[in-house]
């Protein structure tokens, strides 16, 4: 999420950005990204 608010997902790791790339483009409808601190209090 930091790349993202960042601006510099072209710097992550390639296999990284190959793996988001691929869930991006396979995606059917809407994707939101949202920071790991919302989900945290749900995993429990």
């Amino acid at each position: 999420m930091k790349g993202y608010n960042d601006n510099t997902l072209h710097q992550l790791n390639p296999s990284t950005r190959n793996k988001l790339y691929v869930a991006y483009t396979r995606a059917k409808r809407d994707i939101y990204c949202i920071p790991h601190v919302f989900l945290d209090k749900y995993k429990q």
